[in-house]
């Protein structure tokens, strides 16, 4: 009881009206809903009815929108009364019908119930919050199998981070020694002329590229991370409960149509043809376990898509019509994919031992900390190129006068001393201790602002101190840049193993709109966080930046 109890008090979070869920499965319900329930006798009818569906689709998308900017604007920083999700599923469910009914009517074919109207409507009203619980469910078992990863994998210490970055410095020298050697053959080239092409092909693009570098990756939802795991580990789970799924629809859908008596025996065949075929899969699958289990699943509904259709058309449709045979495959191949790969979400559980994917961290392929610390690190090493280095090459340039006659060695020479004094400052940086760097940022600011840290995170990796002192700086500079605050308080705490808690509140202007998003440089809280932070307006004026931070 206590479990429903919660569940029901938090369908209002965050992950409600998640835009993404929307477009995965309101885009295969929109294919199914046209082509299996349209009634059509041909193709322009079909093309019609999808269009008819197409609108309504954009309808929910937009109304969902307006919804997320208005009513539920605040639910980073608040979870949203559970009745009133309710009361928007339930009008957001009437309101599609009576739209639907509209669309019907501009295409003399008016049908309305009021039977029908209160369906709808108590779709509406389960779907709504079924998807905010699904969403839920998604970011928690995402974040357990985040830090799992992240404690299984091989630790990285300071020497390795360094060694890592000292890369892009001496990748960048080899660069302008190479482009040196170049300009030398190039007769009647000044000096000047020779550092703008280095600037200009050397250093400009690295900076431009690590730029791009530094959007940290999103695992959403079939794309990466949990979900691809589910989906490879267990393609083939609950074989009965999804024969059962589908041969229900497949008779509901036939008694709209009024004709359930006979779409009996069809959804009897097909429910023993899908509940075999589902169990063979599963126990291939746990045995010869190859590839993709997208694909598996792909694969696998299509070739089933062939002896369920067969079987449909054979007892409902006389005499069987090819368009309808053709729709029908689809149809069904997008239902059954849908349906195994829910199947497959909702029976996975991140556990020790499935290997492969643990591994993957140590590859700097998996891992929200990784992915943080080098999306943070990117932006920082392409500002310090496009400032520090690019300035200081420029200001060598407006030194040398116009006319100089190029000495390839000379210029070279400075130039790379330029690339080793910047890399040099900035391994230095990332090298001291945490306590030093946030001593270090509180000074940088004093002149502006009073910045007051409270960190009381002990023995954190050398990985973790780099991603939580640039969150840190970023959400300082921010407050000061955009937020014009003379005070701000930092505070850094640790919860659970691997969960952090970071806290900004300033006394500047707030945040530029009650429902702000965060700039580029804290971007990166949306992996870490799993989107679940919150920017508002403090109560005693300024701005408060609140986020769980999962590493």
């Amino acid at each position: 009881m206590q479990a429903l109890k919660n569940a029901f008090s938090a369908i209002g979070g965050p992950w409600l009206l998640d835009r993404l869920q929307f477009v995965l499965v309101g885009v295969p319900t929109v294919v199914i809903v046209s082509l299996g329930l349209s009634g059509a006798s041909n193709s322009d009818e079909y093309a019609i009815f999808l269009f008819r569906n197409i609108l309504l689709f954009g309808f929910v998308l937009l109304a969902t929108e307006l919804a997320r900017r208005t009513i539920f604007a605040s639910i980073r920083a608040r979870t949203a009364n559970p009745f009133l999700v309710l009361a928007f599923g339930a009008g957001m469910g009437a309101a599609f019908y009576l739209l639907k009914c509209l669309l019907d009517a501009s295409l003399n074919d008016p049908n309305y119930s009021l039977g029908s109207l209160v369906a709808f409507a108590a779709a509406g009203a389960i779907l709504v919050p079924a998807g905010s619980l699904l969403e839920r469910l998604r970011r928690h078992s995402r974040v357990r199998r985040r830090i799992h990863l992240e404690q299984t994998a091989a630790p990285i210490d300071q020497a390795q981070l360094s060694a890592q970055l000292a890369l892009v410095f001496d990748d960048l020298s080899a660069n302008v020694s190479a482009k040196f050697r170049q300009l030398s053959l190039v007769i009647g080239l000044t000096s000047r002329e020779s550092l703008e092409r280095v600037i200009m092909d050397c250093i400009k693009p690295l900076s431009v590229s690590l730029g791009y570098l530094s959007r940290p990756t999103a695992r959403y939802f079939v794309i990466r991370g949990t979900t691809s795991e589910a989906l490879a580990l267990r393609p083939f789970a609950r074989p009965i409960a999804v024969a059962f799924v589908y041969a229900s629809l497949l008779w509901l859908s036939n008694v709209e149509f009024e004709r359930g008596d006979i779409a009996v025996t069809p959804a009897l065949i097909n429910f023993l043809l899908l509940s075999v075929s589902i169990n063979l899969a599963q126990l291939a699958w746990s045995k010869f376990a190859r590839g993709s289990g997208v694909l598996a699943i792909v694969l696998f509904a299509s070739i089933m898509s062939i002896a369920i259709t067969s079987v449909n058309q054979f007892y409902l449709s006389n005499p069987v019509q090819l368009d309808g045979y053709l729709a029908g495959l689809l149809m069904n191949s997008v239902i059954v994919s849908t349906m195994l790969g829910a199947s497959a979400l909702i029976s996975f559980h991140p556990k020790l031992e499935s290997g492969p994917f643990r591994d993957s961290i140590v590859r700097g392929k998996g891992g929200s900390l990784h992915q943080a610390f080098s999306a943070m690190i990117y932006r920082r090493l392409s500002q310090k190129l496009h400032g520090a280095v690019q300035s200081d090459v420029l200001a060598l340039q407006l030194s040398i006068g116009a006319a100089q006659t190029l000495n390839a060695e000379k210029l070279e020479a400075e130039v790379l001393t330029v690339i080793e004094k910047a890399r040099d400052e900035f391994l230095a940086d990332t090298e001291l201790p945490l306590s030093n760097r946030l001593k270090s940022l509180t000074d940088q600011w004093a002149f502006v602002a009073e910045v007051i840290v409270t960190n009381s995170c002990q023995n954190l990796s050398p990985l973790q101190e780099n991603v939580c002192f640039m969150l840190i700086q970023e959400a300082v500079t921010n407050s000061v840049r955009h937020g014009s605050a003379t005070k701000i308080m930092v505070t850094l705490s640790q919860g659970k193993p691997g969960v952090f808690n970071l806290s900004v509140v300033d006394n500047g202007t707030g945040p530029l709109a009650k429902s702000s998003k965060l700039g580029s440089g804290l971007n990166v809280l949306k992996v870490l966080t799993e989107d679940e932070y919150s920017l508002t307006f403090n109560e005693g004026g300024g701005a408060k930046l609140t986020a769980t931070i999962y590493s």
